[in-house]
């Protein structure tokens, strides 16, 4: 069982379009959502899983 998530799926994913979008850095979207750490893992991650593809 895992546990609950700390920040929201649409939080994330606002975050990593803005980088894409405003061709921001990861660590610009600490001060304004989760922390960058997350934001980047989450993205990686979903790219690993062909999530982006899908």
């Amino acid at each position: 069982m895992s546990r609950p998530r700390k920040w929201s799926l649409r939080e994330m994913l606002d975050s990593i379009f803005s980088v894409f979008r405003g061709g921001i850095t990861w660590r610009a979207t600490a001060s304004r959502s989760s922390p960058w750490q997350t934001i980047d893992y989450s993205h990686r991650l979903w790219r690993r899983q062909g999530v982006w593809q899908a």
